[in-house]
């Protein structure tokens, strides 16, 4: 009789077991191959402070150069990067990471301390233009928020010849709140649309569509406007930003933006 109820409680606790893997395996979050395999690169920011190089975290091995950076801060997931009003120039940057890009998009999990003044932006992810100067024509790529009485994001994009931008509603970004950012752009359709915190907040379309102008004249920058200017730079943290080379659809951006939780990429 003993010997029976052991097997029995034996085989109850096999079946809760069983039962809890099954359940664990069906329910396990599988990133979709079509999201890894657009991904160009994706920079954690979680360098320890002497390191010097912003790691991507993918095989493509797109490191980043920076310096004055203060990092190995507190991040949204982990780590993150802190951009100081006190000494702008702080930047990652790389020479040529856009060159022969169509489609593209952009993510950043970003904290903002305090609104730039005056015309000047503050700047998340940007690379300048080879050969426009024209006011609000001196990026072929920009993702970036204003401030003023606005406070608005922008996201613009350039090809040699044609040029777009699209914001999102006034009083659409706060700060002293983490807030993930997600632009995209076909080249195909020349569709730019631009989403804050998972919801798509506003869209463009630049005529013709095509490719982002290619040179290697022009440094891609994370947290600043240009290298060689002191304007337009971050005032906060930058954690978990990424490079598509294609546009993501609304439902993956909802998955990385993840309920206000994101995605560690050791989870894609």
């Amino acid at each position: 009789m003993v010997k029976k109820i052991k097997m029995k409680r034996t085989l109850i606790v096999l079946f809760i077991l069983n039962s809890l893997i099954g359940y664990s395996q069906h329910h396990m979050f599988h990133f979709p191959t079509s999201i890894k395999n657009g991904l160009l690169a994706l920079w954690e920011m979680n360098e320890p402070s002497t390191a010097g190089i912003c790691q991507d975290a993918t095989p493509n091995d797109i490191d980043l150069t920076y310096f004055n950076i203060i990092n190995n801060q507190t991040g949204k997931l982990d780590k993150s990067y802190l951009y100081t009003d006190v000494n702008p120039l702080l930047l990652c940057y790389d020479s040529d990471l856009l060159d022969g890009i169509g489609s593209i998009s952009l993510i950043s999990w970003v904290y903002l301390n305090d609104f730039q003044t005056g015309n000047d932006y503050n700047s998340i992810i940007s690379s300048r233009h080879s050969t426009w100067t024209t006011l609000n024509k001196v990026f072929k790529i920009f993702l970036g928020v204003k401030g003023g009485t606005d406070q608005y994001v922008s996201f613009r994009v350039a090809t040699s010849t044609v040029f777009a931008e699209t914001i999102s509603p006034s009083n659409s970004f706060k700060e002293t709140n983490w807030v993930f950012i997600a632009a995209t752009y076909d080249s195909s359709s020349g569709t730019l649309q631009l989403y804050i915190d998972g919801v798509l907040k506003s869209g463009a379309t630049l005529s013709g569509g095509g490719d982002i102008q290619s040179n290697t004249s022009n440094n891609f920058t994370v947290g600043h406007g240009d290298v060689d200017a002191v304007t337009n730079h971050w005032d906060g943290y930058i954690d978990q930003t990424g490079v598509f080379n294609v546009a993501l659809t609304s439902s993956q951006v909802t998955l990385l933006y993840n309920g206000d939780s994101g995605i560690e990429y050791i989870n894609w």
